[in-house]
């Protein structure tokens, strides 16, 4: 619920549906900054219903997020409820999970200086980072290998419905991959794969 400007610091959790859960009250929802946070083995890592719009958000720096308990797990969940920010910055993501992440709503949404293994458990070519809504920033990650072993799933997939997208100056062990269904909204450009 509202908590202004939170300062949550070497947190951690194991073993949870849903690890970091953010949602809206009659009294509002929160912001603030959450540093060396962990939530392992949980369904859904973080989960954003709705975030503070009028303030500079959630930022998350130096967390670790472990989803695997599900067919459908995912690190961050941002539902189309959600109208702020969230920045995920120099956290670490390991699996199996189904995606790294997978956002809708209208807010914004940055993921950068991360890294990533282990997306599409199921293996039906699931995105690392699957954006439906808002806009993204998604710069300087490093993805490592998918557990498809065709390697065919997607780094980044941006859907319609997402307002604008920057995808740039990030890594993969496997060949580069990125889907965009919002033509020249989306800048994707400067990423490299081996």
């Amino acid at each position: 619920g509202r908590s202004d400007w939170e300062y949550v610091l070497n947190t951690f959790c194991w073993g949870y549906k849903i690890g970091m859960h953010f949602i809206e009250t009659e009294h509002g929802s929160s912001n603030g900054q959450f540093l060396g946070v962990g939530v392992d083995a949980a369904e859904h890592c973080v989960v954003v219903d709705q975030i503070n719009d009028h303030t500079g958000g959630v930022l998350i720096t130096n967390g670790e997020f472990v989803p695997l308990m599900s067919d459908d797990s995912a690190a961050l969940v941002v539902k189309e409820t959600n109208r702020g920010l969230i920045s995920l910055t120099n956290c670490g993501v390991w699996g199996p999970s189904d995606n790294i992440a997978r956002i809708a709503g209208e807010g914004r949404v940055a993921i950068n200086g991360c890294n990533f293994i282990q997306w599409d458990k199921n293996k039906r070519d699931a995105p690392a980072i699957d954006c439906a809504g808002g806009s993204v920033t998604i710069n300087g990650n490093h993805f490592a290998k998918s557990m498809n072993e065709a390697g065919t799933a997607p780094h980044v997939a941006i859907r319609e419905g997402t307002t604008a997208a920057v995808v740039s100056g990030n890594m993969s062990d496997e060949p580069w991959q990125a889907v965009n269904e919002i033509g020249e909204r989306a800048q994707i450009g400067l990423n490299a794969g081996g």
